[in-house]
């Protein structure tokens, strides 16, 4: 063993979930499986600047990473090109205080989509982009949650609920999955 002091600098990149490209037996979700490997950075871009910007930031980090997305929308706009992103930084896509939502990679997109119609119907909610998933931003969720004392997680792999699981016993929440989202609601209710 080298007892940390060894490096394994390098990145996979990968497609991960479901996408147009690629047949049934390609189409694995492996968020769940990735999150068992000790020592392994996860990182889930949402979108292509933050799939540039983490890269970039991989390459400064001594530790092995993978850097899996489904497919990623183009842009033409782009941010300082020197910009580089912390790997450990979750994102806020809209900010509010009622209720706390977390997702990373594809599922980002369909919180932002449904955002009109949910407004029309009295529900404001804080989208956070948890693009990396190891190291989790445990600071900035926790004090997201702490607010309202609710929180909603959207994966696709509802097997996996290891993130849910560190917020439910180390916080004190209860948890209901219902198809593969997990509803947390603090103790007061």
């Amino acid at each position: 063993m080298g007892s940390s002091d060894q490096k394994a600098s390098i990145v996979f990149r990968g497609i991960n979930g479901a996408t147009a490209y690629v047949a049934a037996q390609h189409s694995q979700f492996f968020a769940s499986w990735y999150s068992n490997v000790s020592g392994l950075i996860r990182l889930a871009p949402y979108d292509c600047d933050d799939a540039k910007q983490l890269l970039k930031a991989t390459v400064f980090n001594p530790n092995p990473v993978i850097l899996y997305s489904e497919s990623l929308e183009l842009s033409a706009e782009d941010r300082d090109p020197n910009y580089i992103t912390l790997i450990r930084k979750a994102k806020i896509m809209r900010k509010d205080e009622n209720v706390k939502i977390k997702a990373f990679s594809k599922m980002v997109e369909y919180y932002l989509i449904t955002d009109e119609q949910l407004f029309r119907e009295g529900i404001i909610y804080e989208v956070f982009n948890l693009r990396s998933q190891r190291p989790l931003n445990r600071e900035n969720i926790i004090e997201s949650v702490k607010k309202t004392g609710r929180v909603v997680f959207l994966k696709k792999d509802g097997l996996n609920l290891v993130l849910e699981l560190k917020l439910l016993f180390n916080y004190g929440m209860r948890s209901i999955q219902i198809f593969g989202c997990s509803y947390l609601k603090s103790n007061r209710y």
